[in-house]
């Protein structure tokens, strides 16, 4: 017998695979979700319950768990009428059922009422249906419930002024307790939704970086000694002695800006967007002329299939089918997971394409579109297009991979990975696997310039730090970093400019870490190797070692990437709406603040 929770396991847990503390994930349309037994039951079954019902459930397993859903209930209702029952034989009073009953009755109106006022006004402002169950909306029930009688809401002034300030306060004394040593600013430019330029910044490490302030930039020319100024006195603001890594976008200004930053500030590493750089390498091989058409056939594929319902409702009767990915302008990933995904429903859209009732429906069409259906058809059913899809698909995963580390991905358990230690490496192979790719589809030539496009584009993200990274991830301690003469040099510069650090010292300590002397020749150091984190491996083993503990603590904790920039500009999307675009800069700052940091906050509490 299977346990959870130290109880007995139910039979709902036999259609679903844990994933350690509440999370699971369902074995038959292989999504992830939390909760307990219930939303299992609920999910299967088919029944609404804060929980998205699964597609692919066989329906005897549906059948059988709305009847144990329906049993569970009715067992609820008993329990809760048996203590009922015990409650009124209690009573000193010896009040009659039929009072008990009236009182019942008076108390649900009165909460009837109350639900209708919260419903009304999730309504009326178009909330989501999943306010009540947000923590923050909780709280704040029970705290007006506790409130004294004659309270009064605030004014909208007061909420504007006073409270707005008093709780970007709590909020910014909360980030002070769980601020790093060792931070990286990241900045990039935005314009808001009445057009206006803004800059923001923002510190942290992997796993927590807050929004820590934006200014608007109307009318300035954003010059080298522009961003300069603004970097150096961001990072004179919130405290020089903690900042060791400068991050910004790839725009000519800002990389000029970087290099007159590090002579300022000499312990300060800056360097390039990782991810936005592999994004601009993945658009350079989609503008070649060999797979221009290949993506341009692709997209009308997918438009014609999502935008037709009679083509959609076929393709959608197929089993096991996958909804088809949508290409986004601003990020050339999206066209290759559309690809990928055209690839693995290759068989359901040869089915679709032809099924009786779309090409019933293309008999009563116009001309256009019987010229479009035509068109795509012929592209489905032509074998050299998959052929070319799956010769593409080959060719860019590496770099997708490098990319999806880049931008900070997280453990099952929601732990931040640490790419400083992978991103050297990862390159150098991506570098070895356009050169060594042996493909009938793809040309020579086409090779050569996937690799000439990557060398000028790691140029812009490539830093010292990526090159520590490489050589103090014990995961790669046995290879032959000392024979790369640009690593070693880059990786004793990074000595000689973090402060705190004796390089001569560590250099010594380099020798014994990769002779596997001291705690690093462990038995369990060697076995832990791959399944810590860097900077962990080296809290738990590399006590003998400290000015390397010391670096391996400052460096592999910092992002390789600006995405976090982009994540709080969707946090300015949601805050400065079209019907709140006449929020002005600063008062929109603090929201953003608020809003920004208090979810960072609660993930860290969370973890914790």
């Amino acid at each position: 017998m299977s346990y959870h929770r130290g109880k007995p396991a139910g039979e709902e847990w036999e259609h679903v695979s844990k994933r350690g503390g509440s999370k699971w994930k369902c074995l038959y349309c292989d999504k992830d979700f939390h909760g307990s037994a219930t939303r299992i039951r609920a999910h299967l079954a088919g029944i609404s319950n804060d929980i998205n019902v699964c597609p692919k459930v066989p329906k005897e397993v549906q059948d059988k768990f709305v009847n144990i859903s329906k049993e569970k209930e009715e067992d609820a209702h008993q329990r809760k009428r048996k203590r009922v029952l015990e409650k009124l034989s209690t009573e000193k009073d010896h009040k009659t059922a039929s009072q008990l009953t009236l009182s019942q009755l008076r108390d649900k109106k009165e909460r009837c009422q109350v639900d209708m006022a919260i419903a009304d006004y999730i309504f009326s402002e178009g909330l989501p249906l999943s306010t009540t169950s947000k923590d923050s909306f909780k709280l704040m029930v029970d705290t007006i419930r506790a409130a004294p009688l004659n309270y009064k809401l605030p004014s909208r002034q007061a909420i504007s002024s006073d409270i707005l300030d008093r709780s970007y306060d709590q909020i910014k004394s909360k980030i002070d307790k769980l601020e790093d040593d060792a931070v990286t600013l990241q900045t990039d430019g935005w314009r808001d939704t009445q057009r206006r330029p803004l800059l923001n910044v923002l510190f942290g490490t992997v796993s927590k970086t807050f929004y820590y302030t934006s200014k608007e930039t109307l009318g300035i020319s954003k010059t080298a000694d522009y961003l300069e100024d603004f970097i150096c006195s961001s990072i004179k603001e919130f405290d020089a002695s903690k900042v060791y890594q400068v991050i910004t976008d790839n725009a000519s200004a800002v990389s000029k800006a970087r290099d007159k930053v590090s002579e300022t500030y000499p312990h300060i590493v800056t360097g390039g967007c990782t991810s936005h750089s592999l994004d601009l390498h993945l658009e350079d091989i989609g503008s070649f002329s060999f797979f221009k058409d290949l993506l341009a056939e692709g997209k009308e594929v997918v438009k014609f299939v999502r935008n037709h319902g009679t083509v959609l409702a076929c393709y959608r009767k197929c089993p096991n089918f996958t909804e088809l990915e949508m290409y986004n302008e601003t990020r050339f990933t999206t066209e290759v997971t559309m690809i990928r995904s055209m690839i693995k429903n290759c068989n359901h859209l040869e089915g679709a394409i032809v099924a009786p009732a779309v090409k019933e429906w293309v008999s009563k069409s116009p001309k256009k579109t019987k010229d479009l259906y035509q068109q795509v058809k012929n592209t489905i059913m032509r074998e050299s297009f998959w052929k070319k899809a799956k010769a593409f698909d080959e060719l860019v995963t590496p770099a997708v991979k490098l990319l999806r580390i880049a931008d900070d991905m997280e453990d099952e358990d929601g732990r931040a990975l640490e790419p400083m230690g992978e991103c050297y490496y990862k390159s150098f192979e991506l570098q070895e696997h356009y050169k060594n790719l042996k493909s009938a589809e793809i040309p020579k030539v086409v090779m050569t310039a996937c690799s000439r496009s990557f060398n000028d584009r790691w140029s812009l993200y490539h830093n010292e730090y990526h090159s520590v990274g490489w050589i103090l991830n014990p995961v790669y301690r046995r290879h032959q970093q000392h024979t790369n003469k640009d690593v070693m040099q880059e990786f004793f510069r990074v000595l000689e400019i973090t402060p705190g650090v004796d390089a001569a010292e560590a250099t010594v300590e380099l020798s014994k870490y990769r002779n596997y002397e001291g705690t690093t020749s462990l038995t369990l150091a060697t076995d832990a190797e791959s399944k810590l984190r860097p900077s962990d491996w080296w809290m738990s083993f590399g006590s003998d070692l400290p000015n390397l503990q010391k670096l391996c603590k400052i460096i592999m904790r910092q992002p390789i990437s600006a995405t976090r920039c982009e994540k709080n500009w969707s946090a300015y999307d949601h805050i400065l709406t079209k019907k709140r675009s006449r929020l002005d800069p600063e008062r929109a700052s603090k929201l953003v603040h608020i809003y920004f940091n208090k979810k960072v906050i609660k993930k860290q509490f969370r973890l914790e």
